[in-house]
């Protein structure tokens, strides 16, 4: 929640960039955490977001899905303090209508 709320953008507007559309119906498929210290309550921290990836995969509820990868990195004062990698299914607004 940190890492995603804390980008310089909203989300919707991070998968309109990417040519998205956050509107069809966005979860979150995955998340994954790698700790390289434990967070300090007080400190302002910065996150470093990028897009990694887009993967147009099948699917059986929607016909197609996309598969967003986002890399995003907590820091504060040159420090990094975590790596968040999430993956985002979104439903091709084509596919849902």
């Amino acid at each position: 929640i940190m890492a995603l709320g804390g980008m310089e953008i909203p989300v919707a507007s991070l998968f309109e960039r990417v040519g998205l559309r956050f509107d069809t119906g966005a979860v979150l498929g995955s998340c994954a955490i790698r700790w390289e210290r434990p967070l300090i309550v007080g400190r302002r921290y910065s996150i470093n977001a990028v897009a990694t990836g887009i993967k147009r995969k099948p699917s059986r509820r929607f016909g197609a899905a996309d598969h967003l990868s986002l890399r995003m990195t907590i820091s504060c004062a040159g420090e990094g303090f975590a790596d968040v990698e999430t993956i985002t299914i979104v439903p091709v607004a084509e596919a849902c209508s």
